[in-house]
């Protein structure tokens, strides 16, 4: 990162200032999401999105329910809604990110940020991340800083 930074202009801290910078054409290649860069490409945007054949990073999406919500019975409710076929397809067209289920249609495999396997991306072993984080953050902010 510290060699690259000199052909940094900006690090986004949210994903729709990276969509504006390429919609602005203030910015010729970023690291996003596919999800969003399905929806630049559906407005027009002469976009690609590549995934290097060294990978890249992976992130998760999980819920928590805490132990002691009396709202339990609804949150397991609407689990059960969002991973129905239908509703999961309906979800992954609406926001363009896959919602994952065995056996997925064209639809769900379609999109950007589908891979047949977790083990097709790289995962952050937060064993060894969480002890060093903050020397990792300041690190970030000393170079961002040059």
């Amino acid at each position: 990162m510290a060699e690259l930074h000199e052909n940094v202009f900006t690090y986004w801290v949210a994903g729709d200032e990276w969509m504006r910078l390429l919609r602005e054409e203030q910015a010729h290649l970023v690291e996003g999401w596919g999800g969003r860069t399905e929806t630049l490409m559906e407005d027009g945007n002469p976009v690609d999105y590549v995934i290097l054949e060294e990978g890249c990073l992976t992130y998760a999406t999980g819920f928590a329910i805490v132990d002691e919500s009396d709202m339990k019975e609804e949150v397991y409710d609407l689990l059960n809604f969002i991973y129905e076929r239908e509703n999961a397809v309906s979800l992954s067209l609406g926001h363009n990110y896959p919602v994952q289920l065995e056996g997925p249609p064209e639809e769900i495999t379609e999109r950007f940020d589908y891979v047949e396997s977790p083990d097709d991306v790289v995962w952050f072993n937060w064993e060894e991340i969480l002890p060093i984080q903050d020397e990792i953050e300041g690190r970030f902010d000393q170079i961002k800083s040059l």
